[in-house]
Formats: C-alpha cells, structure tokens, sequence
C-alpha cells in the first residue's frame, strides 16, 4: 500500500471519552479550512493541520513528521 501523494482533509470523524461520561461522536466538514497531508516516498510527510484536544484547526504553520506503513496500516 502507497500513500504517496497529498490528501486534503474535508471531513473529521471525533470520538471522546471522558471517564464516567458517555461517548461522545462528532463529525465535522473541514474543507473551508483548506487543510491537507502531503506523504512522500521517503516516509516523510508534511501537513497545514493542527491537532489539540478535541479539534483540528490550522493556523498557517507547515509541520513535518515520519510515517510507516505496514499491511493496511
């Protein structure tokens, strides 16, 4: 499996669970936030999305990270 290539991200699927509290399931279109993933080839990748507790925003800034796949994952 290849994932190579840049994904823009349009809708986030959100499950919380706070101890003693019921689960929590939200789902919310992004795509007026113009955020996206760019993974390459040398398992590194790139992105413009922000992640904290409970959201997903961005705020201009480009980070990088490294990534692995193995099988389906």
């Amino acid at each position: 499996m290849s994932l190579v290539g840049t994904y823009n991200l349009e809708t986030i699927a959100l499950k919380t669970k706070v101890v003693d509290e019921a689960l929590e399931e939200e789902n919310e279109n992004v795509t007026s936030q113009k955020m996206y993933y760019t993974f390459n080839a040398d398992g590194t990748y790139k992105t413009n999305a922000y992640w904290s507790i409970g959201q997903i925003d961005t705020d201009g800034t480009v980070s990088t990270g490294k990534y692995t796949v193995k099988g389906n994952t």
